[in-house]
């Protein structure tokens, strides 16, 4: 047999000659401000902690890790990743530090995470930016899909998701942080647990799909600013919609906010105002609106602000508004299903146009404690034709239209106010027999005698 001897010099040039896979990204030790470009496959990843880097993913390569590792790793301030081809990280698909930017075409795929922000401190990175485009892909198959510290922004036209979260904000402390998210007509954020968390001043624009399977789809802290155009949707495990401390939510017509198995908009223990203006649909599988009013957990004391042009439904209540002056305007084109619960406190329901029909079903509008007022704008006193009272129940018909009330203590009218004491059925005028007008008539000819004679 014959054996073949190779020296070190001919080895060395072997090795020279074949393509390598754990040098693809260059160059390898950058300085702060370089390009790196990843031209083909990386196997064991790449790290740097150099500033102001730009790294490129080139279509068709791919950055990779060993076992239990991250596939980049960048985590010192204001660096850039370029992904056209794909990152996937045994453990981090991409690891970042403060000011991270990542514009991804591709795939970012981790096993745990796939785009954490933490810098050179160990401690959450903040101020990342990430744009995920129309038919890309940002996947973590165990954790949260995204992951940064206070003003975490995302702009979505592709998929996000996530075995555990889709985009959280938070800090070292795990005190939950602003994220501002914009998620557009082609974006779908699908989560197991929430879709987006985040803390106070949070900003979210919704036009695709935002669900989660297991519990809420938007968990934001107080101050929220919320458009909705698309759908924002739990599917199970008695979770709502959105849960939130306050928020100014506007649904615009065609969009969707819905819980499957819970309540849709839920506001927790607060002392700030919210709003909600509806041309869309709110719609839970227990309530539609509901405020905590519990102190043991923590009571919402503040006013709920309602302008209804859509649909709000709620298998148990479509509103129960706990404490607060809470307002409600049912607007033309409005409607309610379920019953409501205005709560403690000073509040006013608005009927801005006229009944079509029976309101919400025949559920009762409860006014709860304080001195509360419903208003029919559309109608004057006159306009009422019938006032059922039974059973702490009244039930109040303009024609064909007809809602029902309690707790309500006045009522006003395009011409007057009444109090609910004094609201009762319309006296029909009672017809004066032949003999009477006689007898009138007899009084009139005997005071023009007086008058005239």
């Amino acid at each position: 047999m014959k054996t073949f001897k190779m020296t070190s010099v001919a080895v060395a040039a072997l090795f020279a000659c074949a393509p390598s896979v754990h040098a693809a990204c260059t160059p390898e030790d950058p300085d702060s401000g370089d390009a790196v470009t990843c031209l083909a496959t990386d196997s064991d990843g790449f790290k740097s902690g150099k500033k102001r880097l730009t790294v490129t993913v080139a279509s068709g390569a791919e950055v990779q890790s060993d076992a239990g590792k991250d596939a980049i790793k960048l985590q010192d301030d204001d660096n850039t990743i370029v992904n056209i081809g794909t990152i996937d990280g045994d453990d981090e698909a991409i690891v970042g530090g403060d000011g991270l930017s990542v514009i991804n075409t591709g795939l970012i795929r981790g096993g745990d995470k796939a785009i954490v922000g933490e810098n050179e401190d160990d401690e959450r990175a903040a101020n990342m930016t990430i744009l995920n485009s129309v038919g890309a892909s940002i996947i973590a198959t165990g954790d949260d899909a995204i992951k940064g510290a206070e003003n975490l922004s995302v702009t979505n036209h592709g998929l996000i998701s996530a075995g555990d979260k889709g985009i959280q904000a938070e800090d070292e402390t795990d005190t939950k942080t602003r994220v501002i998210v914009v998620n557009s007509t082609t974006g779908e954020i699908r989560t197991v647990d929430e879709s987006i968390e985040g803390g106070d001043d949070s900003v979210i624009t919704n036009l695709g799909l935002i669900t989660s399977s297991e519990d809420d789809a938007l968990d934001l802290g107080e101050r929220a600013v919320i458009k909705n155009y698309g759908t924002i949707r739990n599917t199970g495990g008695a979770q709502d919609a959105m849960d939130l401390d306050s928020a100014v939510i506007t649904n615009f017509a065609g969009g969707l906010i819905e819980s499957l198995s819970d309540g849709a908009i839920d506001f927790d223990e607060s002392a700030t105002e919210s709003r909600i203006t509806n041309h869309g649909v709110i719609r839970g599988l227990t309530y539609g609106v509901l405020v905590e009013s519990d102190p043991a957990e923590g009571a919402n004391t503040a006013a709920q602000i309602i302008e209804n042009a859509g649909l709000i439904e709620g298998g148990t209540h479509a509103l129960f508004l706990g404490a607060g002056e809470d307002s409600y305007r049912h607007q033309s084109g409005a409607t309610l299903r379920g019953a409501t619960d205005f709560g403690a406190d000073n509040d006013s329901f608005y009927f801005e146009d006229v009944l079509s029909g029976v309101v919400a079903g025949g559920a009762v509008m409860a006014g709860g404690a304080g001195e509360d007022v419903m208003s029919f704008l559309a109608y004057s006193l006159a306009d009422l034709t019938d006032v059922v009272k039974n059973a702490g129940v009244t039930s109040l018909f303009f024609g064909a239209g007809q809602v029902n009330v309690t707790g309500w203590e006045s009522f006003t009218f395009a011409d007057q106010t009444v109090t609910a004491g004094d609201l009762t059925a319309p006296m029909a005028p009672v017809p004066l027999p032949a003999a009477g007008w006689l007898v009138l008539a007899g009084l009139g000819a005997l005071a023009g005698m007086r008058r005239f004679g």
